[in-house]
């Protein structure tokens, strides 16, 4: 029984180093086990000429003791089939992992959370299921990384369809597929699923489903260069025809910001004006013009009661008697606006 035993255990630690290796989107030094590089003609593992670790989460930084090694690792690196392109600055290799796909995600998690020893795990136990819920999918895509605008507009899409046992065609398009969430009326059911997998209010689905207007190859640049929700809404306010340069100029490069896409935007469609110069606000003016943008945007809040949400922010977290001065104060400030609105008649 005891050989029985013995192969038994090294079939289980085989196992284990096998599984290590799975690729789970995380940058892991054991996935580089195995890989044998030419040390002055004798074969030698990676691990044992250089020092590996995960310098970000999806990035593997190796760093050869001896500096003539870098390129015998990244030619071992490049003939191991990994699917991984090293990077070499001439003091260091790295690996970058790219995403996995949702399933992918999903079995990868799954796997590593048996060799960690988390049977509670919840991802584990939707592989009981033969067919995972797509709420199970999305909560564990989401797990693994915050969705962007276009990512959650997808997800609340598909949500929806399946919810109403909407399914893609054959030959159809996946943006073809979500642009016909505009066909489908919202019951209580999808509603509370929205909030319950996505913590979505109808107002802000509503808000997101408009971003398939966009030509299937502008979502996946958004999506791929994680696009901000201000930047998208702000595009999708000028002349479609701009949409594509728009999109290609915010993703073309990584510190682009919502002013530099605004004035793009203004460039291209022939509104720009030459900048005034402004003297510096007093702080009176200053925090006017903060309270009117708040106001001025109250309908882009996505809350259902956007003055509520509002007054959360100002009173909750004061006692109160200094929540009674906000309101004296509050309807003061509007009994004077009120004046002022009678004098511009």
């Amino acid at each position: 029984m005891s050989a029985i035993e013995e192969r038994m255990e090294k079939a289980v630690e085989n196992c284990v180093r096998e599984w290590a290796k799975v690729r789970t989107g995380l940058a892991t030094p054991s996935i580089l086990e195995g890989i044998d590089v030419d040390y002055y003609g004798t074969p030698t593992p990676i691990l044992h000429i250089a020092s590996v670790k995960a310098t970000e989460p999806r990035v593997l930084s190796v760093i050869p003791w001896e500096k003539p090694m870098l390129g015998p690792i990244e030619k071992a690196i490049f003939a191991s089939n990994l699917g991984l392109t090293p990077t070499n600055d001439g003091t260091t290799i790295r690996l970058t992992f790219p995403m996995l796909t949702g399933e992918r995600r999903f079995w990868a998690t799954a796997i590593k959370a048996v060799l960690e020893g988390q049977a509670s795990e919840p991802y584990v136990l939707a592989l009981i299921d033969n067919q995972p819920t797509i709420e199970k999918q999305i909560a564990e895509n989401m797990a693994y990384k915050a969705l962007t605008p276009v990512g959650k507009a997808r997800a609340a899409a598909r949500l929806v369809l399946e919810s109403h046992q909407t399914h893609p065609g054959a030959d159809e398009t996946e943006t073809a597929f979500f642009r016909r969430v505009a066909d489908v009326r919202l019951d209580d059911g999808t509603k509370d699923m929205l909030q319950k997998t996505l913590q979505m209010e109808r107002t802000y689905y509503g808000r997101l489903m408009k971003f398939f207007e966009l030509d299937e190859k502008e979502l996946e640049t958004a999506d791929k260069s994680e696009m901000p929700e201000r930047v998208l809404r702000e595009i999708m306010q000028y002349d479609r025809a701009l949409w594509p340069e728009a999109v290609a100029f915010y993703a073309s490069h990584e510190g682009r910001t919502y002013q530099d896409v605004h004035a793009f935007l203004e460039r291209q469609s022939g509104h720009e004006v030459g900048r005034k110069v402004r003297l510096p606000l007093d702080p009176t003016t200053k925090s006017a013009r903060s309270l009117r943008r708040l106001l001025n945007g109250i309908e882009e809040l996505p809350a259902e009661d956007k003055p509520g949400s509002i007054a959360d922010a100002l009173l909750g977290d004061v006692d109160r008697e200094e929540a009674r001065q906000l309101v004296a104060r509050m309807e003061t400030l509007t009994a004077a606006m009120k004046r002022r609105l009678e004098s511009l008649k």
